[in-house]
């Protein structure tokens, strides 16, 4: 017997591949992560963004500073009359909501990212 013993070679094991595709993968996820949610939060500033200047220029249509949207509706053979300002209403009312569904904010009321103060009672 030697006193110094060869080490047993063992054989790659059936997921020895998965663990370097893995390996791969997280690499690439750590990579690309800063690039997608700097994407992210580009594209959400802008849709707020979107959604303020509707909120304003409905608010200026309505108090007469803007005109407002002109447009044809017809529904079938009826005829709705102020149309334009019906369709930028609803979709000033849909962009508003979605902007305030899509915006983070932390349990404690304050939006994400923000030093805004607390909403009192709700983290206690």
């Amino acid at each position: 017997m030697e006193d110094n013993p060869t080490p047993i070679l063992q054989p790659a094991g059936p997921h020895s591949g998965l663990r370097s595709q893995r390996e791969k993968y997280m690499r690439y996820r750590a990579s690309t992560s800063g690039i997608v949610t700097s994407i992210q939060g580009a594209a959400l500033i802008t849709f707020v963004a979107l959604a303020v200047v509707s909120v304003l220029a409905t608010i200026a249509s309505t108090v007469g500073l803007l005109p407002w949207l002109n447009m044809s509706l017809t529904f079938g053979d009826l005829r709705i009359p102020n149309g334009g300002a019906v369709i930028q209403t609803s979709v000033t009312v849909l962009l508003a909501l979605l902007a305030f569904f899509l915006c983070p904010v932390d349990d404690a009321g304050a939006a994400a990212g923000t030093d805004a103060p607390r909403l009192p009672g709700l983290h206690e």
